[in-house]
């Protein structure tokens, strides 16, 4: 088997899929995974872990953090422990914002696995199960999967 060429044809057909918004342009695709990933935060993070617990670059953080303040979603606070580190913290409305963009795509993901039909949707996340602990399990033996 060809697993190259099918490697190319997966990805290309990845490449034309967009999760739904409600509106085009509404927040960044950083913006939401700074708000997921601070959903899960109890107290905040440093915003200088913030760029490698997300995986996005300081560059892009920042922008995204100064977009999700002024738009209320977002919270920086100097950190009580050293007033020269910056805590970010979501904020209730960036929560709410969270929530909707992911009831958005748990809405969109159904309705693709019912269109899929009951064994083909049950296989399809057993398969994508699969290829994320194989990923995990390169990524712990320092391998990451190359």
């Amino acid at each position: 088997m060809d697993y190259q060429s099918l490697a190319e044809e997966l990805l290309g057909a990845l490449a034309y899929q967009r999760p739904p918004m409600e509106k085009p342009n509404q927040m960044s695709i950083g913006e939401r995974g700074i708000l997921n990933f601070l959903c899960f935060v109890r107290d905040g993070v440093l915003s200088g872990d913030l760029s490698r617990d997300v995986g996005l670059s300081t560059g892009r953080t920042a922008t995204a953090l100064k977009n999700l303040e002024k738009k209320g979603m977002v919270e920086r606070v100097a950190s009580q422990g050293d007033r020269r580190c910056v805590v970010v913290r979501i904020t209730d409305a960036g929560r709410a914002a969270a929530e909707s963009f992911r009831a958005q795509v748990v809405a969109h993901t159904e309705e693709l696995l019912r269109g899929l039909g009951e064994a083909d949707a049950s296989e399809y996340v057993r398969i994508v199960k699969r290829l994320i602990a194989m990923q995990r399990a390169g990524e712990d033996a320092g391998d990451g999967m190359h």
